[in-house]
């Protein structure tokens, strides 16, 4: 099925839709949402821009499947459900409490993992700029996979540290180099988009969290240099679409356009078109996707590491991981497949409300940490992340916590914390 040429029937009803769910999610978040460029609201409208793909798609079915409507019901409520438990967000300016040694440590090995995943994945595995975006599927088979999918996050946590930072902008900027680096190669067809998003979300943190340590004063926007940027970013996104689009045989670069746009729950468009019912499942679950690097490490592989790969082997058959480009996977689907319709939508609710309560924690905070900032990409940058696609969000997550304290170890091995305190310590 042509799920682009539906979209594109669908417009008129898509846009009326959107505007409609934007003024919804604006008002109910009103509380929530600090600034024009908070990354909730920015979040929060691509999400609604998902929503509305997704119920234009299925406004024009001829018949929408019981256990379809259950999971769509189950999007929204994980959606809008957090702004009624997680209200009054005050966002609090501070400092980060980590001397500029220890910094140093984490920015370098940051560093380091990025320029050996570019090495060892890009240079010598496969770079999806050059080979086309689905070859990004085979990136699993590199020689890293694992850095191919954090090195991102690290870059992003490197940016949080620059923006924290007073003396190690060296290395913050090297690591802003190496981020820029990573997007473009990835081949990614919002990848210019994403890198405006981290923009803006530097600055976000800059403007409304940072405090200068010397000055004690808020940063001030550099509006002329800002808006230069922006109109950069927008001008080139086209371009770079098309030449990741054109590096494809066969594709219609204006119905990607609308698909990438549109189709952020594309795992529903499949389970809809296929009748296939989520409560059903019994051959994948959220431990299998949540714990599956864990897993993989002790010797036991589950048969899936996504909501979306499962679809992928029901609806194309694919029995090779690495075969395609999988549907994005979805929490709620992920839920309900482990624990049937009500359950499922339960437990994507505590899920959502847990990731906003820990963004109000981190923006209520004064003194910063390492660890805070490993943290903020995912829950400050991306809170709705985990609604749309919660097994890359947990596996981000496990990873990132990971390195983290892989790092923070050798910190304090070599800031002598354990010997001098007595204790380890968490920078």
């Amino acid at each position: 099925m042509d799920y682009s040429a539906t979209l594109i029937d669908s417009s008129i009803f898509i846009i009326l839709i959107t505007v409609s769910l934007i003024s919804i999610f604006a008002f109910i978040y009103r509380n929530s949402i600090t600034s024009l460029i908070d990354p909730l609201l920015l979040n929060g409208i691509l999400v609604c821009i998902y929503l509305s793909g997704l119920l234009g798609f299925l406004n024009i079915q001829n018949q929408v499947a019981h256990s379809t409507k259950w999971v769509v019901a189950g999007i929204f409520i994980a959606f809008l459900v957090p702004s009624v438990f997680v209200r009054h967000v005050n966002i609090k300016q501070g400092t980060a409490s980590t001397s500029t040694r220890i910094t140093s440590i984490f920015f370098y090995a940051i560093i380091g993992l990025m320029i050996i995943n570019l090495i060892a994945n890009y240079v010598f595995g496969v770079i999806p700029l050059l080979s086309g975006t689905q070859s990004r599927g085979m990136q699993g088979t590199s020689l890293i996979p694992t850095l191919v999918l954090i090195s991102p996050q690290l870059g992003i946590i490197g940016i949080c540290m620059l923006a924290f930072s007073n003396e190690n902008k060296f290395p913050g900027k090297l690591c802003v180099i190496l981020f820029i680096c990573t997007m473009i190669l990835s081949g990614s067809k919002s990848a210019v988009i994403q890198l405006l998003l981290v923009f803006l979300f530097y600055l976000y943190l800059r403007r409304f969290k940072c405090t200068s340590i010397n000055t004690k004063t808020s940063y001030k926007f550099p509006k002329f240099k800002i808006g230069i940027t922006i109109l950069f970013c927008l001008a080139v996104a086209p371009i770079y679409f098309s030449i990741v689009v054109e590096s494809n045989v066969n594709t219609d670069f204006f119905s990607i356009f609308i698909y990438r746009l549109l189709a952020g729950f594309d795992i529903v468009f499949h389970m809809a078109n296929n009748n296939i019912d989520a409560s059903l499942v019994n051959s994948a679950n959220i431990f299998d996707f949540y714990l599956y690097p864990i897993l993989k490490l002790v010797g036991f592989t589950p048969n899936f590491q996504s909501a979306g790969q499962y679809v992928s082997a029901e609806v194309f058959g694919y029995s090779d991981l690495f075969e395609s480009l999988n549907p994005n996977s979805n929490l709620v689907v992920e839920w309900i497949m482990s624990f049937g319709n009500i359950s499922g939508i339960i437990g994507s609710i505590f899920c959502t409300t847990a990731v906003f309560n820990l963004r109000k924690k981190l923006l209520n905070k004064r003194k910063i940490r390492i660890l805070d900032m490993f943290l903020m990409p995912q829950f400050i940058l991306g809170p709705f992340g985990i609604l749309l696609d919660g097994s890359l969000f947990m596996i981000s997550l496990i990873w990132t916590l990971v390195i983290y304290f892989f790092i923070n170890t050798f910190a304090n091995i070599l800031n002598k914390s354990i010997k001098s305190h007595g204790r380890y310590l968490l920078y």
